[in-house]
């Protein structure tokens, strides 16, 4: 007999909205990178997609799904941009 941990239906549907979160994040974060920028307003887009990045990684621990190297070096780098 083979018994196999099955995940509530809506973690995979959390993921998959978190993931559009994050993308969403990504486009208004360049958005504001774009001429004439606003200093805080990308300040503001750069710690909401900080904030979706976290919320992508922290469901993917509790999944125990890897997080794409991409991603890690994403949220490294957003974490080391808030703190300056």
């Amino acid at each position: 007999m083979v018994v196999r941990f099955m995940h509530p239906p809506e973690q995979p549907l959390r993921l998959t909205q978190l993931a559009a979160a994050l993308r969403q994040a990504r486009t208004v974060v360049q958005s504001r990178r774009t001429p004439p920028a606003a200093k805080a307003e990308l300040a503001v887009a750069r710690a909401a997609l900080l904030d979706a990045a976290e919320a992508y990684v922290a469901e993917l621990h509790l999944l125990r799904m890897p997080v794409p190297p991409r991603l890690r070096d994403e949220l490294r780098l957003l974490r080391s941009c808030r703190n300056d």
